[in-house]
């Protein structure tokens, strides 16, 4: 009978690596997040295998090694569930996709930690020219932020995030094991998400970004997550001087706030950074035996 219900359950499963799930920002709801496995169930089914079936289709989804060194029988090993026990969701920049930055995390994140990638829907960008481009919103100057930011489609990206984050939840995966971040406008737009969302999340990784519309944050109310804000020195789109803006308000708020600059680097990323982001998130989300 376990025998029936794991090949059964296995054809359930997407053919793809679930630590990496890509998500247009228009069909995020929840029947478009790819369902996590329930840490319960995956281990009922796991360890009520018989030592003579192995479902290959079922461990390689969810991450696990085929062919153990030194085992030769299934039930000789004990597998590691701490894979499923957190979730980081990552935003790219502005006119990019979720793609390379689900493909350079994948060296960085937590090994117990799912990765999500969403892509952010295509819409003009007043900033250039009115081209159309992915964009999490509008966003009309990067020299002028005050009374000159798009709040409504800000605000209405928010209660997308957080439709991920629900989905997250739905699946077993507390907000306090969710950090969010991203990159340029994404992290911007995780960083008023954490702040001003309705989730208290595990931790906020900022990288080359700035607060938008900072003067709506209500600092008596807003969320404290532990945030790490990392900007260069010599990044000319959004000038380090923008993310100092950021930093002053942040370190005065936020008690868990760490800051760091890169010498000589432009509006990119670097491997020092992310080390840092490295060591954040697993600081943040450290493993958790089950």
């Amino acid at each position: 009978m376990v025998k029936q219900y794991i090949q059964w359950f296995a054809k359930k499963i997407p053919k793809h690596d679930v630590n990496f799930i890509y998500l247009k920002q228009e069909t995020l709801d929840h029947s478009a997040i790819v369902k996590s496995v329930g840490i319960w169930l995956s281990q009922q089914i796991l360890l009520k295998c018989t030592t003579n079936f192995c479902c290959k289709n079922l461990l390689k989804n969810f991450g696990y090694p085929i062919n153990q060194p030194g085992h030769s029988r299934f039930s000789n090993w004990k597998p590691n569930f701490t894979w499923l026990l957190a979730t980081v969701i990552f935003l790219h920049g502005l006119g990019d996709s979720g793609h390379g930055w689900a493909e350079d995390l994948a060296r960085y994140r937590p090994k117990y930690a799912k990765l999500i990638c969403p892509h952010a829907s295509e819409r003009p960008v007043t900033l250039n020219g009115g081209y159309v481009m992915p964009a999490w919103w509008d966003i009309r100057s990067l020299d002028k932020l005050d009374g000159n930011e798009d709040e409504e489609g800000i605000k209405n990206c928010v209660k997308e995030i957080e439709g991920i984050i629900q989905s997250e939840i739905n699946n077993g995966i507390p907000e306090s094991r969710i950090a969010l971040g991203g990159f340029s406008q994404g992290a911007a737009t995780s960083l008023y998400t954490g702040l001003t969302g309705k989730f208290n999340l595990a931790g906020l990784v900022i990288l080359s970004g700035y607060l938008p519309i900072r003067n709506t944050v209500n600092w008596t109310t807003a969320n404290k997550p532990p945030v790490l804000q990392c900007h260069g020195k010599v990044d000319s789109v959004v000038r380090y001087e923008i993310g100092e803006l950021a930093r002053g308000l942040l370190s005065e708020n936020l008690p868990g706030f760490t800051f760091k600059s890169y010498e000589g680097l432009p509006h990119s990323s670097c491997e020092e950074e992310l080390q840092d982001v490295k060591a954040f998130l697993h600081k943040v989300l450290p493993e958790v035996n089950n």
